[in-house]
């Protein structure tokens, strides 16, 4: 959440600031998370299984109950490995897929959910622009921990 006072942000879990935070990709984003805090919410990322078809011919899909992608690490940059369909693309990326259910099991942010670095966004109205301090440069001076 915003410091109003200052207009510093904190991490709506743990309340830790002046380092590296996220907000949802497509929510509204008056909720942020440090990278400590999404390290312990990751979604494990299932893998879907086909397990059949329908009367149309489309695929019928199920979860599979194993993990897709290995525990990760926010790295100082603010970043983790990218994984697609469960393979390492050598790439790093720095979208992180959390699992926020277990706090906001009633809310538009249960299940997993995309967070992206929090900074401003090109187009964003000036008014919201004074409440969101940190440009992408600046947020990747930021401390990650």
């Amino acid at each position: 959440m915003a410091d109003s006072a200052n207009g510093e942000w904190t991490c709506s879990l743990c309340g830790k600031r002046h380092v590296k935070l996220w907000w949802p990709e497509e929510l509204e984003r008056s909720f942020f998370i440090c990278a400590n805090c999404a390290e312990k919410m990751q979604s494990p990322c299932f893998r879907f299984k086909k397990i059949g078809t329908d009367a149309h011919g489309a695929d019928i899909f199920a979860k599979k109950a194993t993990r897709m992608n290995p525990v990760w690490k926010v790295d100082e940059n603010g970043t983790i490995p990218l994984y697609k369909n469960g393979e390492y693309t050598g790439e790093r990326t720095n979208h992180l897929i959390v699992d926020l259910s277990k706090y906001f099991s009633d809310s538009v942010f249960s299940g997993e959910i995309t967070v992206v670095p929090a900074v401003r966004i090109p187009g964003m109205d000036a008014t919201l622009k004074s409440a969101f301090p940190y440009k992408k440069e600046e947020w990747l001076k930021l401390p990650t921990r």
